[in-house]
């Protein structure tokens, strides 16, 4: 989606830079806009749902590492148990960074074409 976005900005750029505009290319430019937006609100309102879940998973992996680090049970100090709560805790980090990341692009991109 960004890609599309990223081409159609340029589209815009490069129109306005040779002022290449005419009844054709206007109708054209806002339908497509009105495609362009009509897609991220569909691709937001897929991904809402998901981002959701997903965080919430990244949350309970953060209270699942934390519960085990602080309890002084035994059967928690085994290599196993180490390995998994460090691989539940970095997959956690890497899911939220991930999704932050992409989620901002996009609405940055999108934000960007809105300003143009």
């Amino acid at each position: 989606m960004v890609k599309f976005i990223r081409v159609y900005a340029q589209k815009l750029k490069e129109r306005s830079r040779y002022m290449a505009w005419n009844v054709e290319t206007i109708t054209d430019d806002i339908s497509m806009f009105k495609n362009l937006t009509f897609r991220l609100h569909e691709v937001d309102q897929a991904v809402n749902i998901y981002a959701f879940l997903i965080y919430g998973a990244v949350i309970s992996g953060f209270f699942n590492t934390g519960s085990v680090m602080v309890s002084g049970d035994e059967s928690f100090k085994a290599p196993a148990t180490t390995v998994y709560i460090i691989w539940i805790f970095v997959n956690s980090v890497g899911e939220l960074i991930i999704l932050s990341y992409y989620g901002t692009s996009i609405s940055d991109k999108g934000n960007e074409v809105k300003r143009k």
